[in-house]
């Protein structure tokens, strides 16, 4: 985890953590204060996410036009495949 920060307003603390940016699994344990006791947390709360990176790939990983004539039609599928992504 790269970094933890917590600030104070309208009567509540709020914390803000930002985990490493490359994909994997992640945790952290935030002490849960009461009457600004930070020496002397109440409890403890675990936390722990997953970053997944991405993935993109093509069926077949290569498409081979032969040469026709002019005037020929020429065509291929591909197919892509995403993982990952949200939309």
């Amino acid at each position: 985890m790269k970094d933890i920060s917590r600030f104070f307003r309208n009567n509540f603390f709020y914390f803000l953590f930002h985990f490493a940016d490359k994909p994997g699994h992640f945790e952290v344990e935030l002490p849960i204060v009461i009457d600004k006791e930070f020496d002397k947390p109440y409890q403890m709360l675990h936390l722990g996410g997953e970053l997944r990176q991405p993935q993109i790939w093509f069926d077949p990983l290569a498409l081979v036009l032969n040469p026709v004539p002019l005037g020929v039609d020429m065509n291929g599928e591909v197919t892509i495949m995403a993982k990952h992504y949200q939309m």
